[in-house]
């Protein structure tokens, strides 16, 4: 119950902090983006936002008219984003084009060396309508306590999903899918999402799929770690490809001190089509 009370008042605060936001900024070329809160890349719309200050919340819009793949606005670091700082930070996609009010799509972003997004320093971000695409890293890395929700966000072909460490929180919410991740003999563990070290939490509400690890295929759940399913949260497999999840814990391992909650209510959780060695939907150690 705590847990709940913690996620839905970090929530409400970024809620009210999205209220008062102090700039609205655009990514794209073209004729339409020639206003000053427009910019040619991702970077440059960064670097304003955070000259904005402390107290604020800025919204970076991207638009369809601007490739984000590869080094460069395929690879950011996302450091210090908070209230004290540079403000909290939204990144939207699915803009056709500077100056449109409302997103109406997705936006592909990443196929550089790092990940796509490494959030630190006690950042509070909002990733939505976004495709993490094809890194040669994570897809998303939080840590360093600071605070993600992925909105309408899927994380995809990467080397691995995401991971969680340091007293961080992230949040994946109903309309979000961490899929097709990591593989079964490159990457040891979590292949979807990796979350550990304390006061860590994972709150997944859309779905964790087809993701491949040598442990943990879709999740690997380790020390201080704290993991919710909550109701219509899908983890699943590939088992009707005949393939193997992992070799432990194809859906799921909970390894020594991890801890993890189902909390479906009216709506299920799923754990289904899972192939593993040991434990196919669930292994539990230690």
């Amino acid at each position: 119950m705590m847990k709940n009370f913690k996620i839905m008042g970090i929530m409400f605060g970024l809620w009210i902090s999205g209220h008062s936001i102090s700039a609205t900024l655009y990514v794209g070329t073209g004729a339409q983006c020639n206003d000053s809160n427009h910019y040619n890349t991702l970077a440059l719309a960064l670097a304003e936002a955070a000259l904005n200050g402390v107290g604020t919340s800025d919204q970076i819009r991207l638009t369809n008219t601007v490739s984000y793949i590869g080094a460069g606005d395929g690879d950011n670091m996302l450091a210090n984003w908070n209230q004290s700082v540079s403000g909290e930070l939204t990144i939207v996609g699915g803009f056709a084009d500077c100056n449109s009010a409302i997103s109406t799509g997705i936006t592909t972003i990443g196929g550089g060396p790092g990940a796509v997004f490494d959030v630190s320093g006690n950042s509070g971000v909002t990733l939505r309508n976004l495709q993490l695409f094809n890194s040669q890293n994570r897809g998303l890395i939080v840590r360093e306590g600071s605070t993600v929700f992925l909105q309408s966000v899927d994380v995809s072909e990467n080397v691995a999903g995401i991971r969680v460490l340091d007293g961080s929180i992230l949040s994946v919410d109903a309309g979000s899918i961490v899929q097709n991740n990591g593989d079964l003999s490159a990457i040891p563990k979590g292949g979807g999402i990796w979350c550990f070290g304390n006061n860590t939490e994972v709150y997944i509400f859309g779905s964790v799929e087809r993701n491949q690890a040598a442990s943990g295929g879709n999740m690997y759940i380790e020390d201080g770690c704290f993991a919710q399913l909550e109701g219509g949260s899908h983890i699943q497999g590939a088992i009707g490809q005949a393939q193997y999840s992992a070799d432990d814990g194809g859906g799921i391992v909970v390894h020594d001190g991890g801890e993890l909650y189902s909390n479906g209510g009216a709506n299920r959780v799923l754990i289904t089509d899972h192939w593993a060695f040991n434990g196919a939907g669930l292994y539990v150690h230690g």
